[in-house]
């Protein structure tokens, strides 16, 4: 997924399938992790594909059980913070670079 855009679908599926081989959660059949998977795919849809699966990522190396939704939401605060960060960064230097020609 490039940088800055949702990722699809199979894309969450498959980083929530990786973050569930990765971590430990209560036992359930394939029919409970798919409604699992699809309450946290709401939730990773508002958000960049990069940071959705940064997120899941750090979480899973450093984090023994499944993380909660609010968790999840809690991972991906500091980097959707580090984008808009370097987001205001680039305006700033965009208009003075404007500004001075």
């Amino acid at each position: 997924t490039p940088i800055g855009r949702i990722m699809g679908v199979d894309d969450m599926m498959a980083e929530l399938m990786r973050l569930e081989t990765a971590t430990v959660s209560k036992k359930q059949d394939e029919a409970g992790f798919e409604v699992k998977a699809r309450t946290y795919v709401e939730i990773l849809s508002g958000v960049p594909g990069d940071v959705a699966r940064a997120a899941c990522r750090s979480w899973s190396k450093r984090e023994k059980w499944w993380p909660t939704e609010a968790e999840l939401e809690t991972e991906m605060r500091p980097l959707m913070a580090q984008r808009e960060a370097m987001r205001s960064a680039l305006r700033y230097a965009v208009r003075r670079a404007e500004q001075s020609q």
